[in-house]
């Protein structure tokens, strides 16, 4: 990408100097005499590139003639480009009411197509060809009143028959610019070869103008995007007043404008410079961190931000004298700043060698349209020579922002990425924390078993239907075995129990262990045969538990067991059974620990049965 923008910057030099010699294409116009006296064109019987009309025309000043019958007298010789309000011809002339006519005569031209492509800057003219009237800008008048300016171009296509000679007539009034007369010469040739100029032109103009608008609602995507940071919006504005002078200079405000008051766009095309530059500055010492004297700068400032005042306040006779001094004003600070920035990179390296390739050659296409317009220089790319150095240094800028930019937002992403994956990191620790900490809230932690806490939520938060069997039991002489060997011994005692007892429920059924060596299983969908099945299945279980503890015991605690027969650890069950009816879970484990009770009162390691109708 670096290689690609050195190549634009020296082919955009490259063309600049190329243009001065050869005005890209344009032939030169061969201004002769005719034989009755009368400046012409010798067109050779025809052109291979369009002709930009410049030389001696013939000039009739304070005078619209009949274009149908051009006068001899009265006409004197005037170089076009120029400006009637210049020099000893004006007091020779006598130039002072703002309206007079051109004429040039072209000789030998071929039968065919041709075109006209006349850009009048704050001048109304009436184009006639032959005579016959093709069009024109504003309105033509004789004195202030009646002459109304329009900026915008004229392209206009005509047909030649067979004649020795075309004369071309402009009628031309300005009561509104400083500068009179015909600023721009007019280009001719094929109608094919100035319609292609034409477009080239609009179609430069208007590249131009999308990339600085491109290059705004980017910046500001940054700005949004990537940070706050001032200098983006000094660039934005920066951007902005070069779309708007591009657009103004090249009359496409009147093209896609038409209505749009000449005021308003004189006053936009000049306010604009001083703007562009003040911008820059700000946007050029936040960037680079260089400057010259506090003092220098602030009245660089001050000077521009009253050029601006005048504009915004004044009419155009008074701003426009102050438009030439503020643009080498502009030059020579640009040339401080395109100094300093070589020898920063000089010696640090910093700015980057793309950055200050950038400044040089917007500075450079500048001095070329500056003398563009102070020299009259009859060349037409180079009237968009400074637009295509900023839009260089622009998109220099915009791969440099871009670059940024992207780097910033890799960083910024992979920073959320590292975030991101720390975050679900987090996340599913509290997840875990949050399902231990309710897994612990409702269940017991040494049998793993839901806990009491669990059990009166599902009471309170669960619907039953009948059948429902509810079973209360407990460990027979489990104090005994908890005295004799420790709690510790104890604590394994009825690990193994609750082994067993899950071992013994079904897949729904809900066991809970609610005190030391009480537990409680809900048995949703049983009856009385289901409920005895599960009584019947936990005592042959437990007629092996002795046996199944003693080897934990020894070699956990190096507790030796008593043989089974005086092991004693049983089990007794109070069975409830609700077939059916209304479900009171709670009236049933009140009714199962009673049921419990009266059958360890009849021997223990034995079962109860209620049925409740």
């Amino acid at each position: 990408m670096r290689n690609v923008m050195v190549f634009l910057g020296i082919t955009l030099l490259v063309l600049g100097v190329v243009s001065v010699f050869t005005n890209l294409g344009l032939d030169s116009a061969r201004v002769g005499v005719s034989q009755d006296g009368v400046f012409a064109i010798d067109t050779d019987g025809g052109f291979q590139k369009p002709v930009l009309l410049t030389g001696v025309w013939n000039f009739y000043p304070n005078r619209f003639i009949d274009p149908d019958d051009i006068p001899l007298e009265g006409r004197v010789s005037t170089f076009v480009p120029s400006d009637w309000n210049l020099g000893n011809e004006t007091e020779f002339w006598g130039i002072n009411s703002g309206y007079g006519s051109y004429h040039v005569r072209l000789e030998h031209v071929n039968p065919g197509m041709y075109g006209l492509w006349i850009d009048t800057v704050y001048t109304a003219f009436e184009l006639y060809v032959d005579g016959n009237y093709l069009g024109g800008a504003g309105t033509v008048g004789m004195d202030a009143q009646s002459s109304k300016a329009q900026f915008s171009d004229l392209l206009t296509m005509f047909e030649v028959a067979e004649k020795s000679y075309v004369d071309i007539v402009l009628l031309v009034s300005n009561n509104y610019h400083p500068v009179g007369g015909i600023g721009i010469a007019p280009i001719f040739g094929s109608s094919e070869q100035v319609e292609q100029l034409y477009t080239r032109s609009v179609s430069l103009a208007v590249g131009l103008v999308t990339i600085f608008l491109t290059s705004i609602f980017t910046t500001l995507f940054f700005h949004g995007k990537l940070n706050k940071d001032s200098r983006l919006i000094y660039f934005a504005v920066f951007c902005f007043a070069l779309a708007l002078k591009v657009a103004a200079s090249n009359s496409l405000l009147g093209l896609f404008f038409p209505n749009i008051p000449i005021g308003v766009v004189s006053k936009i095309e000049y306010l604009t410079i001083p703007l562009a530059a003040i911008a820059f500055s700000f946007y050029w010492r936040r960037v680079f961190g260089l400057s010259v004297h506090r003092w220098i700068i602030h009245g660089f400032q001050i000077l521009l931000a009253l050029y601006i005042l005048l504009i915004l306040t004044t009419p155009i006779p008074i701003y426009y004298p102050f438009l030439m001094p503020i643009i080498f004003l502009i030059i020579g600070m640009g040339l401080v700043w395109t100094i300093q920035v070589s020898l920063s990179h000089m010696k640090t390296k910093s700015p980057p060698g793309l950055m200050v390739f950038g400044i040089f050659v917007m500075l450079v296409t500048i001095v070329m349209q500056a003398f563009y317009y102070e020299g009259n220089i009859p060349n037409i790319f180079l009237n968009h020579m400074a637009a295509l150095g900023m839009a260089f240094f622009v998109l220099v800028n915009f791969h440099t922002i871009s670059y940024r930019f992207m780097l910033a937002k890799h960083e910024v992403k992979q920073a959320a990425q590292e975030l991101e994956t720390k975050v679900l990191e987090r996340t599913q620790q509290l997840h875990v924390a949050n399902e231990n900490l309710a897994w612990n809230a409702s269940h017991d932690a040494l049998t793993k078993l839901m806990n009491r806490n669990e059990l009166m939520r599902r009471i309170d938060t669960q619907s039953f239907l009948p059948s429902f069997s509810v079973v209360y039991l407990d460990m027979d002489n489990f104090k005994r075995m908890n005295d004799m060997y420790s709690h510790k011994a104890g604590d394994l005692v009825l690990q193994s129990f609750a082994s067993k007892l899950l071992k013994s429920a079904r897949t729904h059924d809900m066991v809970f262990r609610v005190g030391g060596d009480e537990f409680v299983v809900l048995m949703p969908d049983t009856d009385s045969s289901g409920v005895l099945s599960f009584a019947k299945r936990l005592f042959l279980e437990m007629e092996t538990f002795c046996v199944d503890i003693a080897e934990p015991l020894h070699m956990e605690l190096g507790i030796p067991l008593p043989l089974s027969e005086k092991c004693r650890l049983t089990g007794s069950m109070g069975l409830v059974v609700k077939e059916t009816g209304t479900i009171d879970v709670e009236f049933m484990i009140q009714q199962a620990d009673e049921a419990l009770l009266v059958a360890k009162a009849n021997g223990k390691n034995r079962y109860e049965l209620v049925v409740l109708h």
